[in-house]
């Protein structure tokens, strides 16, 4: 903290132009003052404390990039033949994510199908979710299985918007579950 304000002191101060010409033999002075004042202590402690706070960012990064990466495996394996890899790749990202949030489980099916389903309305949505939902809190497959036997199997593109809307929240379930289950349980 004392470098920056030292560091404003020296910007805004009027009487000094530019304190680090190298043309002027006071500058050695200046600096030699400068590096006096520095505090190693401090400066090691903020390093410390950015690099851990750093290294917490980049743990969670990866394990998210390691969780949805294998995700979209399992989920490219049993579900490419009915839905676009991109579409697969969203939706295994947002599951790795919600998985974890907490969120009630209708909120992390709509989270995770939003953007495939943007025309849609979110009340259309929980409509359509809440069968998955309870099946999700309730450990049953069974919901899952009847919603995937209930589109047609055939090509993404030639689906009606509203069996697009259910393979979406049918894979979402999936996915939820899946990143669930590779997830390890956080020590409290």
């Amino acid at each position: 903290m004392n470098t920056e304000l030292d560091l404003l002191h020296h910007v805004l101060d009027p009487r000094v132009g530019y304190p680090w010409n190298p043309q002027d033999p006071d500058s050695q002075a200046l600096l030699t003052e400068a590096e006096a004042d520095w505090d190693e202590a401090e400066t090691a402690q903020a390093i410390a404390a950015g690099w851990q706070t750093f290294s917490t960012q980049l743990d969670y990064v990866w394990a998210t990039a390691g969780a949805s990466g294998g995700l979209l495996e399992t989920l490219t394996r049993r579900f490419a033949a009915r839905m676009p890899a991109d579409v697969l790749q969203q939706i295994a990202q947002q599951a790795a994510v919600v998985a974890a949030s907490g969120q009630p489980m209708m909120e992390q099916l709509i989270q995770c199908t939003r953007e495939i389903l943007s025309g849609w309305d979110i009340e259309d949505l929980q409509v359509l979710a809440r069968p998955l939902a309870h099946s999700l809190r309730d450990g049953e497959g069974e919901v899952l299985d009847l919603h995937l036997r209930s589109v047609r199997q055939t090509e993404w593109s030639s689906l009606s918007e509203i069996e697009r809307a259910r393979l979406s929240l049918a894979i979402a379930s999936f996915a939820i579950a899946t990143a669930k289950s590779q997830t390890p349980p956080q020590a409290e």
